[in-house]
């Protein structure tokens, strides 16, 4: 490319002169490269609005023959501003999401790239990128004092080999089942839920009412029939290690006797530990205990924030009245934190050993690392509100990531495996075991871990559906199992293969999955010496570093078919 330093009127090397300068006082060097690139005739652009308002290589010559280059570049900085202030271009760190939309939800464009979620009208990603900056759920800069690196203490390791995890999502939306968790108490964008039925399916739309309407399903959550051992034996049979649970989520509804606030089962359920029973039920069925956490706490908060996403209202209180929201002040951003901090502390000392705590946005620097490990030294924390943790899980909700990890990362992807969003839906909907079985299969070729969420009822009920699914995947593993959990990523799919790939020693595994169709074709890849599926040889070609597989029709299964190449 002639788009580099040396090309201008500096031509100067700066990475190298910031390499040599790092060198001699003994720092590390890393580098950020960006896979988009924007001066590539793909992209027509004169302005770039991330990470830095700046110039393309092209505007930047037409001012350099300029007289006045300074004034020539003035009404592009005006032009700018104006952008900003009309909401249509954002600098935000959530790269590749909010950064390319408005926040005016009513420009927010309408893309078929995934299930819908609860809002109405916006695909999956661009819902969880609304969601994810509504929580501030963006990071923070790690604190000099922390100098954060992952846990490597013996109790922490057993992460990258784990799998699959399994997410449990519940609260007080559980009682109607009309909305999903928590983010059903925000008032929703004109678009219309009923629109989502002809893009996402049935499972899709979804009821909102006012939070204070919300909070009263709480006279409904009894958890009469919370079996954890039941759910949990069913999902150590099938393979999965570890579970979570959303011991709170953003409503703000504790599922333990807190010492602290008033929506926790302290004030309802007679004081019964719904947290402890989990825990001490992933101990018996041998799974790791991992809490989810939300900071961000909507009924703490209630009184300094705006329950609303339609532009026509923008700041609506708990009955979705117009209002002007209190501002946070000093104390009660110190009282917020000492909230949280007691909180974290509480599932940190109660329940004994805890493998993981799952933060979900801002505001889980209240506790630090250190404090976070002196408590439970082998604790692993995702990077959810700090930018930073041991496990990497942005960018990969709900979707496959856009980009492969780099090697030795921790990280996971994660998804509903019940239909219609995050919290129990009165539907009971859930995907059908090929998907999960696919799904983990993408994220292991990748060294990641697949995590699957369901949700019960508020009875504490998971439907016969969720049963049935693991029976299934129990009895796919116990043939298959080894090509997950056993085995390691490799960097063949998808450059240079049409199917995910692991490997176990010199054997790979192509997963051939229940959406696939034609041949395996997989390029760079050298002669084989045997071809099976099931441990009986199927033909092949091979020519010039180019493996084809044609598996025999009646080798092809409803699930994830194994074909396993030496």
């Amino acid at each position: 490319t002639d788009y580099k330093s040396t090309n201008t009127p500096f031509g100067r090397d700066i990475v190298r002169e910031f390499v040599d300068a790092f060198r001699a006082e003994g720092l590390k060097i890393g580098f950020y490269h960006s896979l988009i690139d924007w001066h590539h005739p793909k992209y027509v652009i004169d302005l770039v609005n991330h990470p830095q308002k700046g110039l393309s290589w092209e505007l930047y010559k037409k001012l350099c023959a300029e007289p006045d280059p300074q004034a020539a570049l003035k009404p592009y900085l005006d032009r700018i501003a104006e952008l900003e202030r009309e909401g249509l271009i954002v600098v935000t760190d959530y790269e590749g999401c909010a950064s390319e939309y408005p926040l005016d939800s009513r420009a927010w464009p309408h893309h078929a790239d995934g299930a819908c979620c609860a809002s109405g009208g916006m695909s999956e990603a661009e819902e969880v990128a609304f969601q994810h900056a509504f929580i501030r759920n963006h990071g923070l800069a790690p604190k000099v004092e922390e100098k954060f690196s992952r846990n490597r203490h013996p109790d922490a390791q057993w992460y990258p080999k784990a799998g699959f995890g399994l997410f449990i999502h519940w609260g007080l939306s559980s009682v109607t089942g009309w909305g999903d968790l928590s983010w059903g108490m925000i008032k929703p964008s004109k678009d219309g839920h009923g629109k989502n039925v002809e893009r996402w399916g049935l499972p899709s739309p979804a009821r909102s009412v006012p939070p204070n309407e919300y909070w009263k399903q709480i006279r409904g959550f009894d958890a009469s029939k919370f079996d954890p051992d039941r759910i949990l034996a069913a999902a150590k049979k099938a393979g999965f290690e570890y579970a979570i649970l959303t011991t709170k989520h953003h409503e703000g509804f504790c599922l333990w006797p807190s010492a602290v606030g008033d929506m926790t089962t302290k004030n309802h359920l007679n004081g019964r530990d719904l947290v402890g029973e989990f825990a001490a039920a992933c101990r018996r069925q041998g799974l790791k205990v991992c809490f989810y956490y939300s900071p961000p706490d909507w009924y703490f908060e209630r009184d300094y924030m705006s329950f609303s996403r339609d532009p026509d209202i923008p700041d609506a209180g708990c009955d979705w009245e117009p209002r002007k929201h209190k501002e946070k002040t000093p104390a009660f951003e110190a009282a917020y934190r000492e909230y949280n901090r007691v909180q974290i502390e509480e599932l940190l000392t109660r329940y004994g050993k805890v493998d993981m705590l799952w933060f979900d946005g801002m505001g889980s620097d209240c506790v630090s690392v250190k404090r976070l490990r002196e408590l439970q030294p082998g604790i692993i924390i995702n990077d959810r509100g700090r930018s930073y943790g041991d496990v990497f899980t942005q960018d990969s909700e709900c979707r496959f990531p856009r980009e492969r990890r780099p090697r030795g990362c921790w990280w996971e992807y994660i998804h509903t495996l019940c239909d219609g969003g995050w919290g129990y839906r009165y539907h009971e909907c859930y995907k059908p075991v090929a998907w999960l079985i696919s799904e983990t299969g993408r994220a292991r070729s990748w060294n990641g871990n697949f995590v699957a969420n369901v949700c019960p009822n508020a009875h504490g009920e998971l439907p016969d559906v969720y049963y049935k699914i693991m029976d299934e995947m129990a009895a796919w593993m116990k043939a298959n199992g080894r090509v997950l959990k056993e085995a390691e990523g490799t960097d063949l799919w998808p450059e240079h293969c049409n199917v995910a790939v692991t490997r176990t020693g010199k054997v790979h595994h192509f997963l051939y999955d229940w959406l696939q169709t034609g041949d395996i074709v997989c390029d760079r890849f050298p002669k084989p010496k045997s071809v099976t599926v099931g441990g009986t040889p199927i033909p092949y070609e091979w020519k010039d570093g180019t493996l084809k597989i044609s598996i025999p029709y009646l080798k092809i299964g409803n699930l994830t078919t194994v074909v396993d190449v030496e």
